[in-house]
């Protein structure tokens, strides 16, 4: 939804089979949406159809127009945030051992499975990094920010994990 001045501009929406919830929204400096959305069911946006994914980052142009949609299965999404000299940066928890056709290997040895992920991407929806989080199965990510100097991740432990429970903050060097 975009509203000028309090006059409803216009308004899209995305039609899965299933619950649909919506985790962040950001724009850009050319006024393109970017939606990092959690979807259960095959989902269409706009003219582009995805099938069975349980998350989707999707973008629109100020008129409401999807433009890509890019989806993944086994991620939840957390959080999105953007920056023009970055890009777009999403955090979630993984469920699989491949993300966007890149293998995720976690270096503590504990599994794959359920581990805290962040991935940038440019504004064409291309994957550029990905980074692992070492802490501690189940662990998750739940808010990250672009700084002048780079990004903060934040996130929790479960209690009795390698974290111990502990809260975490990550930024790189």
């Amino acid at each position: 939804v975009s509203v000028n001045a309090q006059t409803f501009s216009w308004a899209t929406r995305v039609a899965s089979d299933g619950f649909d919830y919506v985790q962040g929204m950001v724009q850009d400096n050319n006024a393109n949406l970017y939606q990092l959305i959690s979807v259960d069911g095959s989902a269409q946006f706009g003219s582009i159809a995805v099938s069975v994914p349980s998350a989707v980052l999707s973008k629109c142009d100020s008129s409401g127009n999807y433009l890509m949609v890019k989806s993944w299965s086994d991620f939840l999404p957390s959080s999105i945030v953007i920056n023009s000299q970055y890009g777009i940066l999403i955090t979630g928890q993984l469920f699989s051992t491949v993300f966007d056709g890149w293998t995720v290997i976690n270096p503590s040895g504990i599994g794959t499975q359920n581990t805290a992920i962040a991935a940038l991407y440019d504004t064409t929806l291309t994957l550029q990094w990905l980074v692992v989080f070492d802490i501690a199965q189940y662990s998750k990510i739940f808010a990250s920010t672009f700084l002048n100097s780079g990004f903060v991740i934040g996130g929790t432990a479960p209690p009795g994990g390698q974290a111990g429970g502990a809260r975490w903050q990550y930024r790189p060097p």
